[in-house]
């Protein structure tokens, strides 16, 4: 029953990418392709790749003119790429696997300020019975959160990927506020399974906010080890929309890739696909992308560089790095970066991906 619900799901997904090729596409000013040919792209595309080729229209494979479809990764193909590459090293017949440095939040956090680098500080450990505060080793109950009033910061999974059950935490006059709604503390019991950490809610650069004020916008940064170098492959900038605390590019944020020389926006901002939409400003704030400067980006670069040193194990990384009035603030390290942000912004990222593997 399984294999034939999941054949009829592909199936309808499949349909709507050749039936609703008008409302998908991202580039309605440019020439496109009839129905049928994207319907034998789509097909090739199955029988090559062994996948639907969901983000078609955002790719822009759509248009007659201007993408090359060899020059993209299919999701599986990458994926088999990245995390072979990241599968540990030897040291005589054993295999030593660093992913857990970045997968876990609280070690990833404890771990860069042991090296001195800034990351947003961890205040707390908890999970759905007890909260340990890390000052004061303290071990309180959770319903003790809503006796400290005037916290403010980010409720996030330990260990958890795409924004998910991330939310914006507040204590005032003893009630609990979760991305600005007045919560119980039962419904947040609720909502956490597992471990969890409560860290400090960083203010970004003023030139950020002026883009987007109500998330802090991030950069992600993917660099990659060759021998004793690191480089950078690639750099996109993310920023939340219509309210939203969280950048994230599938809780309806927008990505924009930035000129990795020099730290500037390009012209094009995209949504996720489920929104269809391909913009050249903020829909909430009007500002242009094109030729923006991300404050501190030569810092930003230079510092995830010289930190992947110390993540020798792992062969790429995406970073995702805030902007303050001081310079750069490393949110996350990531093993499992994806490309689905990445490479309708950079065509040349296949390449210089196959050729760091060597």
């Amino acid at each position: 029953m399984k294999t034939v619900n999941k054949f009829i799901s592909t199936f309808q997904a499949f349909w709507k990418l050749i039936a609703l090729a008008e409302s998908n596409t991202y580039y309605p000013e440019e020439p496109r392709k009839s129905k049928v040919r994207i319907l034998f792209d789509n097909l090739l595309w199955i029988l090559k790749k062994r996948e639907v080729n969901y983000y078609y229209y955002y790719q822009g494979f759509d248009r007659k003119h201007g993408v090359c479809q060899k020059n993209f990764f299919a999701l599986p193909e990458f994926v088999r790429l990245r995390n072979n590459a990241n599968s540990g090293i030897y040291s005589g017949q054993r295999k030593a696997n660093y992913i857990c440095l970045l997968q876990d939040k609280f070690l990833f956090g404890q771990y860069l300020r042991s090296l001195g680098v800034k990351t947003p500080e961890t205040i707390a450990l908890c999970d759905n019975a007890f909260i340990v505060w890390l000052e004061s080793e303290q071990v309180e109950p959770l319903e003790l959160l809503l006796e400290h009033d005037g916290l403010e910061g980010f409720i996030k999974p330990a260990v958890g990927w795409q924004g998910e059950n991330v939310y914006r935490l507040t204590i005032r006059n003893n009630k609990l506020f979760l991305d600005a709604k007045e919560t119980s503390i039962e419904e947040l019991r609720r909502r956490m399974q597992g471990k969890y950490i409560i860290q400090e809610r960083l203010r970004q650069h003023h030139a950020l906010s002026q883009l987007y004020s109500e998330s802090v916008n991030t950069l992600r940064i993917v660099t990659v080890r060759m021998r004793n170098e690191v480089i950078v492959l690639s750099s996109v900038f993310r920023m939340g929309t219509n309210g939203n605390a969280r950048d994230n590019w599938c809780s309806g944020g927008i990505a924009v890739g930035v000129d990795i020389e020099n730290g500037i926006l390009k012209k094009n901002g995209y949504l996720n696909p489920r929104y269809n939409k391909k913009v050249t400003y903020h829909p909430n704030t009007n500002i242009s992308f094109e030729g923006f400067k991300i404050p501190y980006y030569h810092n930003a670069v230079e510092a995830a560089k010289q930190l992947h040193l110390f993540f020798y194990g792992l062969h790429s990384i995406g970073w995702d790095i805030a902007i303050t009035e001081d310079g750069p603030v490393f949110i996350e390290g990531n093993d499992d970066w994806g490309i689905r942000v990445i490479q309708p912004h950079d065509e040349g990222f296949k390449s210089r991906f196959l050729a760091s593997l060597k």
